[in-house]
């Protein structure tokens, strides 16, 4: 099974970018994309998630959807599967969000690459938010779904360090051809 864990901390401003990129450049990174933003320099990127927020006068809001893919071994066995279908699965969101991903070489829930995609709030084009809300969340869990061809577990975690996050009660499965 799949796990896609959503990860907001909406409350943490240019700081919390600040460490969401130095983060995604650590030393497990195998591989990194960058959707409107550049994927070489934590700095750069940092400065284009905030610089756009301002431009649109979101910077006081939360800044991403922090998406975590936790993949099985069987279907993503090295870190290359794992960014494709990584891009496959956030695909609809970067035409009008800037977005950031990287692979990890670390084993997580049973996986031995995860991914770790972080997607601005504010749309490009028009300024306007999107929300790590249900719609948002299950959308994304049932296309990770649909792409690994995998059952898909969501868990939403605000960022409080007293829980774990919410565990959706629902399973994602693949929706058959014929549907």
């Amino acid at each position: 099974m799949e796990l896609l864990k959503i990860i907001t901390h909406a409350l943490g401003g240019d700081v919390y970018v600040d460490n969401a990129t130095d983060y995604l450049f650590d030393g497990r990174c195998n591989i990194r994309h960058g959707y409107g933003i550049n994927p070489n320099s934590p700095v750069s990127a940092g400065m284009q998630f905030k610089q756009t927020a301002k431009f649109w006068n979101n910077q006081d809001k939360n800044p991403f959807i922090h998406c975590m893919l936790s993949f099985s071994p069987e279907t993503a066995p090295d870190p290359e599967i794992a960014m494709k279908l990584t891009a496959e699965i956030i695909e609809p969101l970067t035409d009008e969000h800037l977005a950031l991903s990287g692979a990890h070489d670390e084993k997580r829930t049973g996986s031995l690459y995860h991914t770790h995609t972080f997607i601005s709030t504010t749309n490009i084009n028009n300024g306007t938010m999107m929300y790590p809300d249900n719609k948002t969340n299950y959308a994304l869990a049932q296309r990770a779904a649909d792409i690994t061809g995998q059952p898909v577990k969501l868990v939403v975690d605000n960022g409080k360090r007293e829980d774990d996050g919410w565990e959706c009660p629902k399973t994602f499965y693949p929706h058959k051809d014929d549907e």
